[in-house]
């Protein structure tokens, strides 16, 4: 960096004072997200002010929205919500959807005379080739 752009960037980090409104920018833009180089340009300061004023909202901004979603999840799922109820447990007690498949196997007795198998067949369902059908 150019001794006059140190020189620049140390006099707006000086000059910079966090304001409730800057707060509550820097909370809102961090917690949906934002990179902090972006945040920076919004407010108006460079990444490093940022960083230097804005600890607490971009380190915690996070935290604070996924317990604010979890704690609405929860009062969902407690007040009868079916579909919250179904994710808690899935995701906090462990609980699977599984899919049984009954394989069934059945045997076929016929009583008759001792055929082979394949006479039992020709017997059965007749040679087609000659026109014959069954008995």
């Amino acid at each position: 960096m150019r001794h006059w752009k140190q020189a620049r960037h140390l006099r707006r980090e000086a000059l910079h004072k966090p304001t409730d409104t800057t707060k509550e920018q820097v909370q809102m833009l961090a917690t949906i997200g934002t990179p902090q180089e972006v945040i920076a340009r919004v407010i108006g300061i460079d990444r490093g002010t940022l960083a230097k004023h804005y600890v607490d909202e971009l380190e915690l901004s996070k935290s604070k929205a996924d317990a604010r979603v979890a704690l609405s999840l929860y009062q969902n799922a407690i007040n009868g919500n079916v579909a919250a109820q179904i994710f808690w447990c899935k995701t906090r007690l462990g609980w699977k959807e599984t899919q049984v498949l009954e394989q069934r196997q059945f045997a076929v007795f016929v009583e008759g005379p001792d055929l082979t198998d394949e006479e039992w067949l020709t017997e059965s369902l007749g040679d087609h080739s000659q026109g014959r059908k069954p008995h």
